[in-house]
């Protein structure tokens, strides 16, 4: 019982600091869809959706 508490807390603590990140083009300001992004190292990659948001 007490590694099953464990464990849901710890997935509710993640979900936590998640962001939404806007994608906007330079020039009209305007969202840009499925756009795609990438982290520093590579290993993360996000696509906006019709708003420009991932």
């Amino acid at each position: 019982m007490k590694h099953t508490l464990f464990t849901l807390l710890l997935f509710c603590t993640v979900t936590a600091f998640s962001q939404v990140i806007t994608v906007k083009d330079s020039d009209s300001e305007q969202p840009i869809e499925m756009a795609t992004l990438m982290s520093g190292n590579g290993k993360l990659f996000a696509a906006t959706d019709a708003k420009g948001q991932a």
